[in-house]
């Protein structure tokens, strides 16, 4: 063990194993060809890299990433920098990264395993970090029932639930599916598998959290049963991002007036020469 930048970090003598070199075209048939001079790896091979992931899922500040990275890239204490850009034209495009704030009987932020569906559409990226399935927060295991709380009767946010339902059904048949409904709110179920898909009605009174398996414990009022998931997404009317107003403001634009959260929109520029919006189609 050895400590760095006030981590203390236990050496693995098997993690990592050796690097696999890639067998390379010989020099004297690369000067006579166009061929590909990396071969590339053998299923065997690659499975054997593959194996070598420490696997983290998300970063619990151990540093054995560090310890490991032979050419030291990963940096600890690098701070954010300020840097000025000139540009001609500039176009927003808002992002929907904030959502209203929450009742605290939801439990956001408070339990782990409760989660916005914007952060479980990050999940669902085949690029990102969760490399396309969703995972518990409080433990990187795949949940095996999760409950969806779809409070807004907005199409597209309802066809964007739908959509990342049916990604979960096809990568995860076995976990259960609950969609939890206020009486005033539909969803369209013949587009979802219907066996697989649980409604519940109801209105929650609070969420807890089980402290002995970390799931979601949903309490509902007017004396309904209870309901516990592994995992829980909330579904709201989203915002735009508050570092998307705290540009606009600083442009004296009102970014309500031009910006919108939704499909079926066009660019504009607005009365300032150079910015552009994404508009409502007139």
């Amino acid at each position: 063990m050895f400590e760095y930048k006030r981590r203390y970090i236990v050496e693995f003598n098997d993690i990592p194993k050796p690097r696999h070199k890639m067998k390379e075209l010989p020099v004297e048939e690369r000067i006579r060809n166009f061929s590909e001079v990396e071969q590339g790896f053998s299923e065997e091979i690659a499975q054997q890299e593959a194996k070598r992931c420490l696997a983290c899922r998300r970063c619990l500040g151990c540093a054995l990433c560090w310890a490991v990275c032979e050419k030291k890239a990963i940096e600890f204490s690098l701070e954010d920098k300020e840097i000025e850009i000139k540009v001609d034209s500039i176009i927003f495009a808002p992002s929907a990264e904030d959502i209203p704030p929450l009742k605290k009987e939801i439990g956001y932020k408070d339990i782990k395993n409760v989660i916005t569906f914007l952060e479980l559409e990050k999940m669902l990226d085949k690029e990102g970090i969760f490399k396309g399935y969703p995972l518990r927060l409080s433990d990187g295991d795949i949940p095996l029932s999760i409950g969806f709380l779809l409070e807004s009767d907005i199409g597209y946010l309802k066809d964007l639930i739908i959509k990342q339902i049916k990604e979960i059904i096809e990568k995860l048949p076995q976990t259960k599916i609950f969609i939890i409904l206020p009486d005033k709110v539909d969803i369209s179920l013949h587009l979802l598998d219907s066996k697989k898909v649980i409604i519940e009605r109801g209105i929650i009174d609070k969420i807890e959290q089980d402290d002995e398996t970390k799931d979601v414990v949903i309490k509902f009022k007017n004396g309904k049963q209870s309901l516990n998931v592994s995992l829980f997404v909330v579904a709201t009317e989203p915002q735009i991002s508050s570092e998307m107003r705290q540009i606009g403001k600083s442009l004296n634009i009102p970014l309500d007036k031009y910006c919108v959260l939704e499909e079926g929109s066009e660019l504009k520029e607005c009365e300032k020469s150079g910015i552009f919006f994404l508009c409502k189609k007139e």
